[in-house]
Formats: structure tokens, C-alpha cells, sequence
């Protein structure tokens, strides 16, 4: 009490002073300026005394503050002398405190650097996912910026598909010095993480018993799943050359965000799913609407082989469509060159057995694997799609190609409608050759692109000599026959540029486009004596058939009553006589009912006429044909004879 009543007297003192002395000054200035002139003092002698005394009185004042303290200190010094016990467990205790203090204040800091160094990898990867257009972006970001952070020498990213972990992306390594791109679960410490779903901190990896080594030169490294909501996505990989690269707290920082990785990931796969899918359904939609705009089957077959070979990466894709009466499948469409494009595709293996079983059929094979996709419509197949590819199709690659079929399937079925449809109005029913109105319009066409290409063209009129002797004897379903007959050796036998028509009764036209007279004159001398050595067999019925006859002669009527809805008259005919010979020769009748096989020796007479033989006319060049053609009948039938200008030089 008497210490404090003290400080309070000494400092009311210094205070007294301190007001004292400023307080004259200023009283002594004014009192001077109250003066008269010839009274006042030297008032700049005056400040300088002033600030002479207030400067001594500064110095006064510092000198007792020091005088003060060492006084303070020393009788601390003497209460502490005077109580040693109490002073060394002072000492002791302060000691103590300051360094708990330290050791507080560090580690609050190294939180802080953590929580700091933590917020710039959840901030980068955050910049990563937002920023990052495609899944592999999004990994070869993750892996710079965590691969640099920690410090290490290389980062790899593995993604679960299926059972396997497979490499995705790698940072600061070359190909070279990976040693192993996949992992199945349980495999190598990438196998074990994604297993077990905790990540494993290796100071040394060659002291692991279940290391396999993945990047040479390895011995840190830190292994850790990635996942979200429990379900491994991956397993990413930060290592490192040197021992004990890694501390705990590196592998709990990465431990720690490998959820906000996981999250990443998985909105990365979903929008990457989403952009494939919308671009799938953009091409699927773009297909449709081009082959629902065309009727022309190799069209169609070529837009869906672009379709395929734009969504999935394939090596060859062959469209095939299936025809009935062959039973055969005809390839109509491929990616292959020109060169290489076989005509049909063989009805064995995985073809065969998808057309079978009606369903996508699966082959492995040296150079990668083969796929048979049946093209199906309600109650028939009506082609294939053959695919190779050099690696197995992804499901959803596969599944997109299933999302094509329906739509192709559809456009094929209504093109070979068409085609059909179309076939019926141009062709000839019983020959399968072009008719009289088709004949007429291809010939004008022709005739103009010759006029313009300034090339020739050569048109043949041709019948059968004696036909309707044939007819009035054999009847007419021979003479049909023999119709079809020579309709097939026409078209065996030409180029398939040529055009072989039907002109009327058992007249026929044929345009060579390209063909002088002189070749086109060559050319049909040697159809003529391919025709004249062919034989022509039919079957010869009796002149008459008794309805009441026995049991033999009702079986016979009743063999002709075939079902011929679905066929052509040339089918017909060929039914009809198939049967019939075949039903003869299994009851051994042909000569007790008066049926026999005839073999008849058919000849033509032929007449060609050249196009520019008559200045690009049209009237004139089939008139002059027709004359050619009446003029080899007239010296003698089977013979070929060409229209020649009288001005015309012969070569």
C-alpha cells in the first residue's frame, strides 16, 4: 500500500512539472508582448532559454523512467534470491510454457500450410473439372498438378472396366519404362487398393511382397483408390525413384481428396456419356431421315455402311442382302476398295449360323474378331452386315450398332419392295428382260450420251428362226421355254453394260454401247453358234388326254395342278416341265402315254445396225436393224448380217 501511495505522489510530481514549465513559458511571451517597445525584452533570448529548460526537463524525466525499472529489477532479483525453491519452480514452469507455446504456435502453422496446401489441390481440381472438355483431360490435369504438389517423379491413373484396371493416363514417363498397363483385382498393390478399397503408403516397394512392377526405377510410392460412394472407379499412383519420398501427412492429404477425384471422374464419365449419346442420336436421326429419302438399295446400303464406320471403328463393314432363288447372299455395299469387294459372302460359319439362330453372332480370330449381324424383318432375314474389327467392340458400341439394324432393316426391306415393284414395270414377266417401254427409254439415253461423249454404239434385232412352227407342234408352254432359254444364254454371254431387251413376241433387242458395227458384228456371230449348239429339250404331251382314263392318267392331270402363285410364267413353265419329266421317268410311261423328251436345234437371225451409220437417229437406227434382221432371214435364217450405209467403207 505504501509502494502505491508512492508512484501516485512521484507521478502527480512529474505531472505538476510537466504542465509547470510550458505553462511559464507561455505566460512569460505574452507578459513580454504586453510591454512597451522600448521595455520588452530580447524575446528570441527568451525561446532559447525556454527550450534550453524544457529539454533539460525531457532528460530528467527519461533518466528517473531508467532509474525506475533498474530499481523494479532488482527487487525482483532479491524476492526471487530469497526464495529459491519458489524461483527454480518458476523458472521451470515458464520454461516449460514457452515451449509449449512454440510447439503450439508450429503446429497451428503447419495446419494452416496443410489446410492452404489442401484448398490449392481441392481449388485446381475443381478448375480441372470445370475447365477439362473430355475424361482424358480431366485425368492428365489431376495427375500434373498432384504429381508436382507431392513432389513426385511420375503419376498413373487406372480405370476399372469390368474386372480389370486398365492404364488411362500417365504423367512425366515415358511408354518405355512401363512394364505393365493392366491389373486385375487382387494383382500387384494396384490390384490389392482396388480390392480392398484403402490406399497403402510404400516407402520402399522392394520390401512389398505384393508389388509388380509397373515403372522401372520405382521404390516410393503412394497407391490410392479411387471411388465414390464405396464403388471403386480406379486406383491413382504418385511415386517416386528415391526411398521415403512420401511423408504421412502427403499421403493423408491425397488420401483425403481422392473423393472430390472420384466425383470429377464420375460427372466426367457421365457428361462424357451424355455427349456421346446425344451424338449418336444426332447421327442415328441423320441416317433415318437419308435412307427414308431413298428408294435405291445401294443408297441405302451405303449410307448405313457410312453409319457404321462414322460411331464405331471398324476395319471392314460389307452389307449383304439375301437372295432367295440363288440362296445366296449378294453383296450390294462395302468399305472395301473396289478391288477387294468379293460378289458374294459364303453361307458357312458365323453367317450361317447368325441367319440360323436370327441373332448377332461373335468370332474370334487371328487378326482380331468378326461379327454377323443379321438385317431381320418381321417373319424372314434379308441380309447380313459382316464387320471385322482388330479389337472386341466396346457394349456400347455394340448396342448402337443394334440401334441401327432396325431402321436399316426397315429401308432395305422397302427398297428391295421398290426394286421389286419397279422390276415388275420394267421387265418382262416371263424372260426377266427389259420390256418394250424400257427398251425405248434406255435407248434414248444411250443414244445421248453417245452424241455427247462423241463415241458409237451399235444396236442388234434378233428372233427365232421357225418359232412359230415351234409353238403350233410343242404348244406354247415350249415355246416360253425356249424364250427363257435364250434369254439366259443373252445375258451369260454379254458384257454387263449391254442392254438385252424384249421387243415384242420372240423378238429381241440388245444395245452395245461403246460397240462399232464391225465388233458388235463379231460379238453376236459368236452368240449365234453358242445358240445353235445349245439344246433345247422339252418335254412333248400327247395331242390328247382322255378324262375318264384310270388311275394314271388322273395323277397325271394332277401333277400339273401345282401351286404357282408365287411364280413367274417362266418359272412356271420350268415347274411344270420339271415335275412332269421327273413324274415320267419315276413311273416309266414316257412312251406308253405318248409323252417323250424332244431335243430341239434352235437357230436366230441376227441384224445390227451402227449408230453413227445413222447420224445419232434413233427411228433410223432401229428401222435400220430391223431391215438387217429381215434380210438375214431372207438369204437363209441363221445368219448375222449388218446395215451398211452405200457410201459406207468397209474396214
Amino acid at each position: 500500500m505504501a509502494r502505491n501511495n508512492f508512484k501516485v505522489k512521484f507521478y502527480l510530481f512529474f505531472i505538476s512539472i510537466t504542465l509547470f514549465i510550458p505553462v511559464s513559458a507561455i505566460f512569460l511571451i505574452w507578459k513580454n508582448s504586453m510591454l512597451p517597445p522600448e521595455q520588452k525584452s530580447d524575446t528570441g533570448m527568451l525561446t532559447i532559454v525556454v527550450f534550453i529548460l524544457f529539454l533539460a526537463y525531457i532528460s530528467i524525466l527519461c533518466l528517473l523512467t531508467i532509474i525506475l525499472r533498474i530499481y523494479k529489477k532488482v527487487k525482483e532479483l532479491q524476492y526471487m534470491v530469497s526464495h529459491t525453491n519458489q524461483r527454480e519452480h518458476i523458472s521451470f514452469g515458464t520454461s516449460a510454457n514457452i515451449v509449449n507455446i512454440f510447439s503450439e504456435f508450429e503446429r497451428i502453422c503447419g495446419g494452416i500450410k496443410i489446410l492452404r496446401f489442401e484448398n490449392q489441390i481441392l481449388y485446381d481440381t475443381a478448375l480441372a473439372i470445370h475447365t477439362s472438355a473430355t475424361l482424358q483431360e480431366l485425368l492428365d490435369t489431376i495427375l500434373a498438378r498432384l504429381t508436382t504438389h507431392m513432389h513426385a517423379d511420375f503419376g498413373l491413373m487406372f480405370l476399372l472396366e469390368g474386372d480389370l484396371l486398365q492404364l488411362e493416363a500417365q504423367f512425366n514417363i515415358k511408354e518405355q519404362v512401363i512394364k505393365k498397363t493392366s491389373f486385375r483385382i487382387g494383382e500387384g498393390l494396384v490390384g490389392w487398393v482396388a480390392h480392398k478399397g484403402i490406399g497403402i503408403l510404400s516407402n520402399d516397394v522392394e520390401n512389398d511382397q505384393r508389388y509388380i512392377l509397373c515403372i522401372q526405377k520405382t521404390r516410393s510410392q503412394m497407391t490410392i483408390p479411387i471411388k465414390i460412394y464405396e464403388k471403386i472407379l480406379g486406383v491413382l499412383v504418385l511415386g517416386s525413384e528415391n526411398t521415403n519420398c512420401f511423408k504421412k501427412s502427403d499421403f493423408k492429404l491425397v488420401d483425403t481428396i481422392s473423393g472430390e477425384i472420384g466425383l470429377a471422374i464420375n460427372n466426367a464419365k457421365l457428361t462424357q456419356k451424355l455427349k456421346n449419346e446425344s451424338k449418336n442420336n444426332q447421327l442415328l436421326y441423320k441416317m433415318t431421315r437419308e435412307i427414308t429419302s431413298s428408294v435405291k438399295l445401294d443408297n441405302v446400303a451405303k449410307i448405313g455402311i457410312k453409319a457404321i464406320t462414322d460411331i464405331v471403328d471398324v476395319h471392314t463393314c460389307i452389307i449383304s442382302i439375301y437372295d432367295v432363288q440363288k440362296n445366296a447372299l449378294d453383296i450390294i455395299a462395302s468399305n472395301k476398295e473396289d478391288d477387294e469387294t468379293e460378289k458374294h459372302l459364303k453361307l458357312e460359319g458365323v453367317i450361317k449360323q447368325a441367319i440360323l439362330e436370327r441373332h448377332p453372332i461373335k468370332k474370334n480370330t487371328d487378326d482380331g474378331c468378326r461379327y454377323a449381324v443379321p438385317l431381320l424383318s418381321e417373319d424372314q432375314c434379308i441380309g447380313m452386315i459382316d464387320i471385322t474389327s482388330k479389337t472386341d467392340l466396346s457394349k456400347d458400341e455394340f448396342e448402337l450398332i443394334n440401334n441401327i439394324m432396325a431402321p436399316l432393316s426397315t429401308a432395305l426391306e422397302n427398297a428391295l419392295l421398290y426394286r421389286s415393284v419397279k422390276n415388275l414395270a420394267s421387265k418382262d414377266g416371263l424372260t426377266g428382260l427389259y420390256n418394250h417401254r424400257s427398251f425405248q427409254q434406255i435407248l434414248e439415253k444411250e443414244i445421248e450420251s453417245a452424241k455427247r461423249n462423241d463415241c458409237d454404239l451399235s444396236l442388234v434385232m434378233l428372233d427365232i428362226d421357225n418359232f412359230k412352227k415351234y409353238n403350233d407342234i410343242y404348244g406354247h408352254q415350249a415355246g416360253d421355254y425356249i424364250l427363257k432359254e435364250l434369254a439366259d444364254i443373252l445375258q451369260n454371254n454379254l458384257r454387263p453394260e449391254d442392254i438385252v431387251s424384249r421387243y415384242g413376241g420372240d423378238e429381241i433387242s440388245i444395245i452395245l454401247p461403246g460397240a462399232t458395227v464391225d465388233e458388235a458384228g463379231t460379238v453376236m456371230e459368236r452368240v449365234r453358234i453358242i445358240v445353235s449348239d445349245h439344246k433345247f429339250e422339252i418335254v412333248k404331251f400327247p395331242q390328247n388326254i382322255d378324262e375318264s382314263d384310270d388311275e394314271d392318267s388322273v395323277e397325271k392331270r394332277d401333277i400339273l395342278k401345282i401351286n404357282l402363285k408365287n411364280m413367274s410364267l417362266s418359272q412356271r413353265y420350268s415347274q411344270i416341265r420339271s415335275n412332269v419329266a421327273q413324274w415320267l421317268s419315276d413311273k416309266g410311261v414316257l412312251s406308253k402315254s405318248g409323252f417323250s423328251r424332244v431335243s430341239l436345234d434352235i437357230t436366230i437371225s441376227i441384224g445390227v445396225c451402227s449408230l453413227k451409220d445413222v447420224d445419232y437417229n434413233k427411228e433410223e437406227l432401229v428401222q435400220n436393224a430391223d431391215e438387217a434382221l429381215i434380210l438375214a432371214k431372207r438369204q437363209g435364217k441363221n445368219k448375222v448380217k449388218v446395215w451398211e450405209p452405200l457410201k459406207r467403207p468397209r474396214i
